[in-house]
């Protein structure tokens, strides 16, 4: 496929974009979609990332986090730990990956409350599997910054592409509702 409208994220430039919403949306049912295309594989990267409460570090924090581990795995995180980190490595610098994030902590299996694709196909195999509590209300859509391309804290700055970031309020939606 063709991507167009990609950015261009220079790790050494520390770039970013931010969004602070000015209302509380959905905070248990969301779905992010997002084309990405890795550059520098030599670091931990984020491709998104927010927190519920002040600075970073700070007391009471509720984060959210959506990177590139160091070991080249996926993974989606919280203040507390990790939800889901994945077996599969994405180490191609020239592939661009497409990942969908789909959230409803509402849900009473536990395996359907995040559900996490690549390229079209839902991802199953995890290192790492701690899936959200029931009705746990996510940092997603709180009155704070999300960024898209750095940690919270203003660090670990994607090295790479992305384009065609969207987020969807309100619903868990599945890799065929995107894409080409």
């Amino acid at each position: 496929y063709t991507i167009d409208q990609s950015l261009r994220y220079e790790d050494g430039d520390s770039p970013y974009l931010q969004r602070t919403p000015t209302v509380l949306g959905d905070r248990q049912k969301w779905t992010f979609s997002l084309w990405f295309k890795r550059g520098n594989l030599a670091r931990h990267s984020y491709l998104f990332s927010t927190e519920e409460t002040g600075a970073a570090g700070g007391a009471g924090e509720d984060l959210f986090q959506f990177n590139i581990t160091n070991a080249d795995l996926f993974s989606v995180g919280h203040d507390s730990g990790t939800f889901l980190t994945t077996t599969q490595k994405f180490r191609d610098p020239g592939a661009w990956y497409h990942a969908v994030l789909a959230c409803d902590t509402t849900q009473t299996v536990a395996g359907n409350r995040l559900k996490l694709y690549i390229n079209g196909s839902q991802v199953t195999a995890f290192d790492t599997e701690n899936e959200p509590d029931e009705d746990l209300e996510t940092a997603v859509n709180y009155t704070h910054f999300h960024r898209i391309g750095a940690q919270s804290n203003n660090t670990n700055h994607w090295d790479g592409e992305m384009a065609e970031f969207y987020f969807i309020d309100g619903t868990q939606l599945d890799a065929d509702d995107f894409g080409e």
